[in-house]
């Protein structure tokens, strides 16, 4: 089973497609990319999808991961919502439906509570599943990905906060 995290941004987008043929411990990254795209507006928003729709063809994932909206600042959100809302119809278009956690439930999935700093995201997923991401979006949608496996229960050696996160996400 092939499953895809979506680190949604409009500046850092981080996709990983993540494997597992049965229940394991620990998935296959078979691609993981940075979308840094230099546009604005419209043009930012097909930039990202055009990135990401090649990959959903060649990969055909199972489980799709998106990862919920959240945002500090007014200037920021905006672009972040046009992004996502075009990376998420895009996704209907094709016929994805997807899970959607919220940025408090990835943490919570990774670190066992909803709160830290991004690079124990990183660190965390560097020890329980010995990828090294190169960055903290592709740390984030590895994490998605991850969610997606445990969702179809591939996924094993599942803490109880990571069992809590699974058990309240339901297909979009």
């Amino acid at each position: 089973m092939i499953s895809l995290g979506l680190d949604v941004s409009a500046t850092s987008t981080g996709m990983v497609f993540v494997q597992l043929s049965a229940p394991a411990p620990k998935p296959n990254v078979i691609l993981h990319k940075t979308i840094c795209p230099k546009t604005r507006g419209m043009e930012r928003c097909s930039d990202v999808a055009c990135e990401i729709l090649p990959s959903l063809q060649q990969y055909k994932p199972e489980r799709v991961v998106v990862e919920g909206y959240a945002g500090r600042f007014k200037a920021s959100l905006i672009p972040l919502i046009e992004v996502g809302t075009v990376v998420r119809y895009f996704l209907r278009q094709l016929g994805y439906r997807w899970l959607e956690p919220a940025p408090t439930q990835v943490k919570k999935f990774v670190l066992g509570t909803g709160v830290g700093e991004k690079s124990l995201v990183m660190q965390q997923v560097l020890k329980r599943w010995a990828f090294e991401a190169p960055n903290d979006d592709i740390a984030d949608a590895f994490a998605l990905g991850c969610i997606g496996l445990g969702h179809a229960g591939l996924l094993t050696g599942l803490t109880q906060p990571m069992i809590e996160v699974i058990g309240g996400l339901k297909m979009q």
